[in-house]
């Protein structure tokens, strides 16, 4: 396994030991943590600290696969994760080209020695005259004694090492609320991040409603968290506001909080049947959800402090996710479908409406050696209110020209597919394609006009929607060219009901994947004289 992926899953189980850890162990607090010759740095801004050992106590968290953590963590770390005592993490302000520095103490709650797969991959050396792994440039895991291991970013572990630990930490008096009675605890310096975070927002952009919201950080002095989990959950946020600023800061979030139950009711309720009795009774039930929950995040003040808390028993959410989940699930489904399907009747009307102008479908751009330089989609978009667009466009230049290149980013909404969402070097990419190869009349450097499809446009097929595997460049001279031997190659992967394709006469259908590739092939050639009836598809 790549060392990356390690990382990436000891990450995961870190954070779930963390979300779902419980305990009422007691700790050493003396206005402060007891941190054995670690010290919290002055510059940090945000920490945490959570005992995920008592994770195996809690019976309401007994199915959770603590074995399989065990297993996974012992073989690649040499080390039983579910034996973690307690974790603090901290981190200080981040720059503003590079990620926050940050470090994480994990206490074991018996000796362990580090091992497993992993330390075949890391490089070994002392950092600090301490033993340390190093893990990617900058980010090592140094080895405090057989029970404490510090993970981090160097600089800021440096810090953690050497710093006299000193009893005014801000942070520190921001965390020490009841630690011994809550399993996670989580505070932000949100005063010490005004300035980075201020200097992110740009008013301008947005809109005018929504404004008073970018004045929260300006409200705020710190952020405090806790969560409990086990058979009934728990949570708790506590909000300091600035002096006299906190009935201004709870007007705000009770502002946010109705129009974030406005947001979450539109996007369930307009994608319903309103004549499906399942779904407007699901409807009902996300109106109940958001009642529920925005009487949850409703806050209690106490001078300057805002208070929110939440509990709900933790079989709620699989429950609530089981019931709204499928016909939400369905309704999107449905809204995807209607969407691609308005895509391709933009597309085929702007076809006709080429044709109408210049007495000939639109086809791609040649130079005069005959080399194609750029696609028919680029030829339509004055006929789809996209003319800024194309005249962005160097006809006489290739797609990928150091003008034209740019442009690809800009790809219309129309030819953007809303099913298949852009994987890492397919920004720019489409998944409509015009129907080429031997036999077709589409494509090709020699224009067509709709007479020459002798089988009848409402016959022939134009435009289909290809498999990801497919996807080209929009703007590049490219598309689906049949397979007479599998003309249904690299069709029928986005849904499991069909895949849409466009005739030649504008019309639109949704062809199952089941279609046989004999009757797909008819479909595909204008002038092959079949004849085919629609009525079946």
């Amino acid at each position: 396994m790549k060392f990356q992926q390690t990382i990436a899953y000891l990450a995961i189980l870190l954070g779930s030991l963390v979300s779902v850890s419980q305990t009422t162990a007691q700790i050493k607090v003396v206005g402060q943590i007891e941190l054995e010759n670690v010290a919290v740095p002055k510059s940090t801004v945000a920490a945490m600290v959570a005992w995920p050992s008592a994770l195996t106590d809690d019976p309401g968290l007994e199915l959770l696969p603590f074995e399989i953590a065990s297993a996974w963590s012992e073989q690649y770390f040499g080390m039983d994760f579910m034996k973690i005592e307690m974790l603090l993490g901290l981190s200080e302000l981040p720059e503003p080209v590079s990620p926050p520095k940050f470090g994480l103490l994990v206490r074991f709650s018996e000796p362990v020695v580090m091992g497993g797969q992993i330390t075949k991959s890391l490089k070994q050396d002392t950092f600090q005259n301490l033993p340390s792994y190093q893990v990617e440039p900058g980010i090592r895991i140094v080895v405090l004694d057989r029970k404490n291991f510090l993970v981090g970013e160097e600089t800021f572990l440096t810090k953690m090492l050497t710093e006299n630990q000193e009893d005014d930490r801000r942070i520190l008096q921001l965390l020490d609320r009841d630690l011994s009675h809550t399993s996670l605890h989580a505070c932000v310096d949100i005063a010490a991040l005004r300035p980075m975070i201020m200097s992110t927002i740009d008013q301008d952009s947005i809109p005018k409603n929504f404004r008073v919201f970018a004045e929260i950080p300006t409200l705020i002095n710190s952020c405090y968290m806790r969560q409990e989990l086990g058979a009934q959950m728990r949570s708790e946020m506590v909000l300091t506001a600035e002096p006299g600023q906190a009935a201004k800061l709870g007007e705000v979030i009770e502002r946010g909080i109705k129009l974030g139950k406005e947001f979450m009711l539109n996007q369930v309720s307009p994608m319903l049947n309103p004549n499906d009795p399942v779904q407007v009774a699901t409807s009902n039930y996300a109106r109940r959800l958001a009642d529920y929950f925005s009487n949850q995040l409703s806050p209690t003040t106490n001078g300057n402090e805002l208070t929110f808390n939440a509990s709900y028993g933790v079989s709620f959410a699989p429950i609530a996710t089981a019931l709204i989940l499928p016909a939400v699930q369905q309704a999107r489904n449905a809204a995807r479908r209607v969407q691609t399907a308005n895509n391709i009747r933009q597309i085929m009307l702007a076809m006709h409406n080429y044709d109408s102008a210049y007495r000939k479908l639109p086809t791609n751009f040649y130079n005069d050696e005959g080399e194609a330089l750029l696609s028919w989609r680029v030829a339509i978009l004055p006929f789809i209110e996209q003319n800024a667009l194309y005249e962005k466009f160097k006809l006489d230049e290739p797609w990928d020209s150091k003008n034209n290149l740019p442009l690809v980013e800009q790809m219309p909404e129309f030819l953007k597919s809303v099913d298949l969402q852009p994987q890492m070097g397919q920004e720019g990419h489409t998944n409509l394609l015009f129907v080429t190869g031997e036999n077709m009349l589409l494509g090709r450097r020699k224009s067509c006009d709709f007479p020459d499809f002798k089988d009848g446009t409402s016959n022939t097929i134009g435009l289909v929607e290809v498999n990801r595997d497919a996807m080209v460049p929009w703007s590049k001279p490219q598309d689906y060219k049949v397979n007479p031997a599998d003309p249904r190659a690299d069709l029928g992967g986005i849904r499991p009901t069909g895949f849409y394709v466009g005739f030649m006469d504008g019309s639109i259908s949704l062809l199952s994947n089941d279609i046989s590739p004999e009757l797909l092939l008819k479909l595909f050639t204008p002038q092959g004289g079949e004849v085919v009836d629609r009525q079946g598809l």
